[in-house]
């Protein structure tokens, strides 16, 4: 058996069995106090495991877990599970549910943004059609907007807050066409990374809402200018 480090991880593996027996690697937790392990399938090639173990962080804050994936960032209640990631090109998202009262959230992040209004700089009114019109085909239903100034990671971003229902989708509930009321959905349009991104959340009447800041690391709102 071999073995090596890579950042806090020790790896090990059988170099003379590398196509039969998969490549281990621990690391310990000492803020989390917990042993991790990752194994990868056999004939895993060396350049991908060491790029998948320097890029992983601990992820040991209490009552909260980090995600980043796909260029979505984001920092949860740890009872919010990863129901679905979908990895479409240029429009990732990812939904996770509470396992306290089933809430709902989603956060999607869409390239190419000059491409989809065309070339011009949109206006919160804009930002909001335009997440209207992706959300359609699961059957959102906006009820008001909002505009808002913010920034991410200090650059300045159009923006708009939006409530709206959805259908609850879960177990039986999605046979009855109940839905749920009440969503918030944080849009905004980022010109330097030339991207569109969402924070959307939704539940039971009175339900916890997660602030946006929170939740979206690098997140700072503006005072709009009175008109």
């Amino acid at each position: 058996v071999r073995t090596r480090e890579v950042g806090p991880w020790l790896v090990g593996d059988v170099p003379a069995a590398r196509g039969e027996i998969p490549v281990q690697a621990l690391a310990w937790d000492r803020a989390g106090a917990t042993l991790l392990r990752w194994i990868f399938e056999r004939g895993c090639p060396e350049s991908e495991i060491g790029a998948v173990l320097s890029s992983c962080d601990f992820n040991s804050a209490p009552g909260s877990r980090e995600y980043a994936l796909f260029g979505i960032r984001a920092v949860l209640p740890d009872d919010f599970e990863a129901e679905e990631v979908v990895a479409f090109p240029a429009a990732p998202k990812m939904v996770f549910e509470s396992g306290a009262d089933r809430s709902r959230v989603v956060l999607r992040r869409w390239g190419m943004a000059g491409m989809r209004f065309d070339g011009r700089s949109p206006d919160p009114a804009a930002v909001a059609a335009f997440w209207a019109r992706e959300t359609a085909r699961e059957k959102t239903e906006p009820a008001s907007v909002e505009p808002v100034a913010l920034l991410h990671e200090g650059r300045t971003c159009t923006g708009a807050k939006i409530s709206f229902s959805a259908p609850r989708e879960h177990h039986g509930d999605r046979f009855m066409a109940r839905r749920w009321h009440g969503g918030a959905a944080l849009v905004w349009h980022d010109p330097a990374l030339n991207r569109v991104m969402s924070f959307e959340q939704i539940g039971p009447r009175g339900r916890a809402e997660i602030p946006a800041r929170a939740a979206i690391p690098g997140l700072s709102f503006e005072t709009p200018p009175r008109a």
